[in-house]
């Protein structure tokens, strides 16, 4: 059964997450491959726009976290389908509420980068790039849900063959858009390359919707009103439990769009430089982030099936494994990454990057990949069991009086990419105690009411 925690099971979820992860990925990367030969200015306009971009998106995924931790609580307790019906209509009333969201944020991009005294000949590139990606906010976030539905339920490789299909087809379009007589109907690559990407993202989210609401089946007559009524109470549980998990997610890319944005006023080259290291690190991130997603899940069917609490024994033990099966796999993709370094740089930078600085700038985010590691799978558990209040008012403590003071005194006192990146550490670490021992605080008080 896939809701079993099995080392076969863990593994196959995490391969799919991680293969979904990598071509997720790849999306922003072709997008750099495509525009590099173009340029460094616009390699540069890419790489912050889709960082600003990730970090605006990865927060709303929020929403899509505590829906996926309400679904797989679903699955694996056995509940009936008409109730996962009334936690997606809930979840897409959500999603209206995220657009909505989005929109407003679409106006403030532009006198932001001028705020924060962005090179003036990439203002441009990157709202061109930052606008369109955040209209497709809906199809994005309606195509992540149905995804993890489906790898929730049992139709991973469903989920895995529509990612593919998107990633040719969003390769596809970007020679179209970029190289050929459609490229004038755009005001520039990065708003070429955008645009190919948002009508992908409604591509696939139609498809995975379609899938798994089809595996649900359409409720009788007679369960319309109670799935209406329970997609209320869904929709106030999203809207209410999501909001802390979407300020922890945002504080984290916060992290690495500030300092990004300050390194952007040295120079173009070394903002060139950054986004690539950006990008290779983010590929890295793939390992970790899948190994965390199967934990997050197998974690969230664990509490649900088996109705434990983290006191007992057997959680104890399920959480130690997980740990183990998320830091083997990462400490392996390090060292592959390391090694791979070169070739990525040359892939990414197109030969106008200066690589001797790239690789400065990936060591920078590769020497806090322990902290991050332990940081990241204890908010995991922590989002499992609702703390929200907990994950906002750390991450926010760290993020904005650690991580961005600190950024600013590195680019703007020492005048020094590479530690506004690696003094990122000081915050993961300080997040990385606290999740850790608020972990543990919850586990001695449900110990004393079990």
């Amino acid at each position: 059964m896939h809701t079993k925690f099995t080392l076969r099971n863990f593994s196959s979820y995490a391969t799919l997450s991680f293969t979904i992860g990598l071509v997720t990925v790849g999306f922003g990367a072709i997008d750099l491959i495509m525009v590099s030969a173009l340029g460094e200015v616009h390699v540069a306009g890419v790489g912050i726009g889709e960082l600003i971009v990730t970090c605006i998106l990865a927060s709303m995924l929020g929403f899509v976290d505590v829906f996926a931790a309400k679904l797989a609580a679903l699955e694996g307790s056995g509940a009936v389908r008409s109730k996962q019906l009334s936690l997606a209509l809930g979840f897409l009333w959500s999603v209206l509420v995220c657009a909505l969201l989005a929109l407003i944020l679409t106006a403030l991009i532009q006198p932001a980068l001028i705020l924060f005294g962005q090179v003036k000949t990439l203002i441009r590139p990157i709202t061109d790039y930052t606008e369109w990606r955040l209209l497709g906010t809906a199809p994005f976030l309606i195509y992540m849900a149905a995804s993890e539905a489906l790898k929730i339920c049992g139709q991973r490789t469903r989920a895995l063959h529509i990612l593919i299909a998107g990633f040719i087809a969003n390769a596809g379009l970007n020679a179209l858009f970029l190289y050929t007589p459609v490229a004038s109907f755009f005001a520039s690559p990065e708003a070429a390359v955008a645009a190919g990407t948002v009508l992908v993202h409604l591509f696939m989210g139609v498809i995975a919707a379609w899938i798994w609401l089809s595996q649900i089946g359409m409720p009788p007559k007679t369960k319309r009103f109670e799935i209406v009524t329970g997609a209320w109470k869904n929709f106030a549980m999203l809207v209410t439990k999501a909001p802390g998990v979407m300020v922890r997610i945002f504080n984290d890319y916060v992290g690495s769009v500030i300092p990004m944005l300050f390194i952007g006023t040295i120079s173009t080259q070394t903002a060139a430089a950054a986004a690539v290291a950006t990008k290779i690190y983010t590929l890295f991130c793939r390992v970790p982030q899948a190994t965390l997603s199967a934990s997050y899940v197998y974690y969230s069917y664990d509490l649900a099936e088996h109705e434990t609490h983290p006191a007992s024994k057997k959680s104890a033990d399920v959480v130690r494994r997980l740990f183990r099966y998320v830091a083997l796999p990462t400490a392996i993709a390090l060292v592959l990454t390391l090694l791979a370094a070169p070739a990525f740089i040359w892939v990414f930078g197109g030969g106008s990057v200066d690589s001797a600085l790239v690789r400065s700038l990936l060591l920078a985010y590769l020497l806090f990949v322990p902290l991050y590691v332990i940081e990241q799978f204890y908010a995991e558990l922590l989002t499992a069991h609702g703390c929200s209040g907990m994950l906002f008012g750390a991450s926010s403590i760290a993020t904005y009086l650690l991580t961005v003071p600190l950024a600013y005194i590195s680019v703007f006192v020492w005048d020094s990419a590479f530690l506004a990146i690696a003094l990122k550490s000081v915050a993961v670490g300080l997040l990385a105690l606290c999740y850790f021992w608020y972990y543990r605080y919850r586990r001695r008080i449900e110990r004393k009411v079990s």
